[in-house]
């Protein structure tokens, strides 16, 4: 218990300008809800999300959704957030087993995760989140995402945080990572991010990302447990 209060107190002295959420999170734990440098005391490791058949490409992780069926799930569910839904539309959906399939979680998630369908990947960041807990059980940890980071209130944004994987009792960073419906091209665009994010965490002396998260890591249901190491992420020049 005192551990956990030092943790949180570390977290105040750690309070800055430079993290922006973009959707409020409710399944974040409360004193997780602003992410601080304190999320990162040490090396995180990173990871990229992508469609079907993504980890053929190169991608850390996949989902089973092909482009067409996450651009017809996001018109529908665009439609339904303004007040606007297609009968038509969900017909075709419910029609289809792997679209119903991704139907159900969207519909059962997206509000408490705060997502109101700007664009498109975001029916992939809503799958994405769901699956993941396979892999990070949700008795140890929580998974949210879409934080903006900059130098400060009067500076350009750098970047976004697609994903963020943290543990529950303290909010440390166990993965970062990004989602893209794309293919090899917006794999490089997504490590490019991830380099940028890394040297920002490093003009803070806060932990970069140092590794590719490997999918089934023995840390996956132990906190404590080192990851299994990959590749490491190029420095950010």
């Amino acid at each position: 218990m005192l551990q956990f209060l030092f943790v949180v107190l570390t977290f105040n002295l750690f309070a800055n300008d430079q993290f922006y959420e973009l959707r409020h999170d409710t399944t974040v734990p409360s004193h997780c809800q602003e992410m601080d440098f304190g999320f990162y005391p040490q090396p995180t490791d990173y990871f990229v999300v992508g469609r079907k058949n993504a980890r053929e490409a190169g991608f850390t992780f996949e989902y089973p959704v092909t482009r067409d069926n996450a651009r017809t799930l996001w018109t529908y569910f665009k439609g339904l957030v303004r007040g606007e839904p297609n009968e038509e539309l969900f017909q075709e959906i419910w029609a289809d087993p792997e679209m119903r399939r991704d139907y159900v979680i969207i519909n059962g998630s997206y509000q408490a995760l705060g997502f109101d369908f700007g664009n498109e990947g975001e029916v992939l960041e809503i799958l994405a989140i769901h699956d993941l807990y396979r892999e990070f059980p949700s008795n140890h940890y929580f998974i949210s995402g879409s934080v903006e980071y900059k130098h400060g209130p009067d500076t350009n944004t750098m970047g976004e945080v697609d994903i963020f994987v943290g543990v529950k009792e303290t909010c440390e960073a166990v993965a970062v990572g990004e989602v893209k419906l794309g293919w090899t091209s917006a794999l490089k665009k997504a490590k490019k991010q991830l380099k940028r994010f890394s040297g920002f965490l490093e003009d803070y002396n806060a932990g970069p990302l140092a590794n590719e998260y490997q999918p089934g890591s023995s840390s996956s249901n132990n906190p404590s447990a080192p990851a299994a190491k990959s590749s490491s992420l190029p420095k950010a020049g």
